[in-house]
């Protein structure tokens, strides 16, 4: 189907991630990120209990417990200390890989075999960000609010991406 697509991409970024992360030496940001990802699925199983029972409470908590998890945990908190500490924090490691490796180009490829499965992480989370807030605001609201929520939502998370990239950058200075 092709709504599992994204799925089935975002697990094979997790794995390529984490046997990269260990493969280079940096096993606590493999297991930083599971328990980052994790932490964010235990809302959305809430949310999955809840459909079948019809306990409506329960729904709307773990769906808005789901939507602050995520914008908080993986939005922010993902790219802010995962990625940004993998930018800006990890010259001394790779000075000892071109050492190692002997090649800079070398050392290039290991960087960018790392950091490309973490932004499409990341981006794959800002995509499902967006959809658990569009489904939450209907299931608040009722289908007539779905394509002001489109709009609002849509703008809300360039404003997120453009306030990160500013923290990140204040970050390097």
């Amino acid at each position: 189907r092709d709504k599992d697509v994204p799925m089935m991409v975002h697990h094979a970024a997790m794995i390529f991630a984490m046997c990269v992360a260990y493969r280079l030496g940096f096993a606590r940001v493999g297991a930083a990120i599971l328990a980052l990802h994790d932490a964010t699925d235990l809302p959305i199983d809430g949310v999955r209990l809840a459909q079948p029972l019809q306990w409506n409470s329960l729904l709307y908590a773990s769906a808005a417990t789901a939507v602050m998890s995520f914008a908080y945990l993986r939005a922010w908190c993902f790219p802010r200390y995962i990625i940004g500490s993998i930018l800006f924090d990890t010259r001394h490691v790779w000075d000892i890989w071109v050492w190692i490796w002997g090649s800079p180009q070398k050392v290039a490829a290991g960087y960018a075999l790392f950091l490309v499965p973490l932004v499409v992480l990341w981006a794959l989370s800002l995509f499902w960000l967006r959809t658990l807030s569009i489904k939450f605001a209907i299931a608040l609201c009722g289908k007539s609010v779905e394509a002001s929520a489109r709009q609002l939502i849509g703008a809300t998370g360039t404003i997120m991406v453009v306030a990160l990239a500013a923290a990140l950058a204040s970050d390097e200075q």
